[in-house]
This record gives structure tokens, C-alpha cells and sequence, in this order.
């Protein structure tokens, strides 16, 4: 009798421990400091071979800008809006210049009146603040 006590103590644990896991599992867009992306209208997808939700483009151009301007990895972005960028969205994401290459686009500024948004599209990157001191103009 106790063992079909304890049996039945067990199953309604485990039903209330799965309902309140499904109700405390919200839409959460990122951690409270960081700030809000826009919302977007396209429905971000759940990925069940990954297990996390795919990003939305707000979400990955954040992840963008914090790649550039703080200087954060694209899994540290992922990691603060709780989401993956998908293959369909990775081209948005553009990498930071390294010095070479910002002295390249500076160069070529120089030399050959290039802007330094042609720069950055010849070298696919971006250049971030902390080396935008070496950009002459």
C-alpha cells in the first residue's frame, strides 16, 4: 500500500514539475542588460537537432553589433539573446577588421579615393571602434 502511495506521490510531482517547466519557459529576449532588439516579424523557429531557438534578424543584427562594436564572439551574442544564428542569416553577420586589414582599407582610401564603406566590402569586414583611430580622413 505505501509503495502505491509513494508511486502515486511520484507522478503528480513529476506532472506539476512539467507543467510548471512549460509555463516558466517564456519568450525571453535576452538578458535584462542587454538592450532590446526590435521585434521582428518573422517567426523565429525552434531547431530540435540544436535544441535552441534560430535567431531573428533583430536578434542577429545585435549580435552583429556587439561582435563589432564590443568586440564579443558571435557564440557570446548567441549566448545573451538565448538563440542561434541560422544559415539563412549568417551573411548578416560581418566580422571585425583586424589591424591589417583596416590599414589596408585605409590605404586604399588614400590612394585610390575608395570610401571606407568600399573598404569594408572589399575585405568583408567591419571596422571597429577601437581601431577606427587608424582610418585617416
Amino acid at each position: 500500500m505505501i509503495i502505491i502511495i509513494l508511486l502515486g506521490i511520484a507522478v503528480v510531482c513529476c506532472f506539476w514539475s512539467a507543467v510548471i517547466g512549460m509555463l516558466t519557459s517564456g519568450d525571453d529576449d535576452g538578458p535584462a542588460s542587454a538592450p532590446s532588439p526590435a521585434p521582428s516579424s518573422a517567426p523565429s523557429s525552434t531547431s530540435s537537432s540544436r535544441g535552441s531557438r534560430d535567431c531573428t534578424v533583430a536578434k542577429t543584427d545585435w549580435i552583429n553589433s556587439k561582435m563589432i562594436e564590443d568586440d564579443w564572439s558571435q557564440a557570446q551574442g548567441e549566448a545573451a539573446q538565448k538563440c542561434k544564428v541560422p544559415a539563412n542569416l549568417q551573411g548578416r553577420i560581418v566580422s571585425p577588421c583586424d589591424v591589417a586589414k583596416t590599414d589596408w582599407i585605409n590605404s586604399k582610401m588614400i590612394e585610390d579615393d575608395w570610401s571606407q564603406a568600399q573598404g569594408e566590402a572589399a575585405q568583408k569586414c567591419k571596422v571597429p571602434a577601437n581601431l577606427q583611430v587608424r582610418i585617416e580622413g
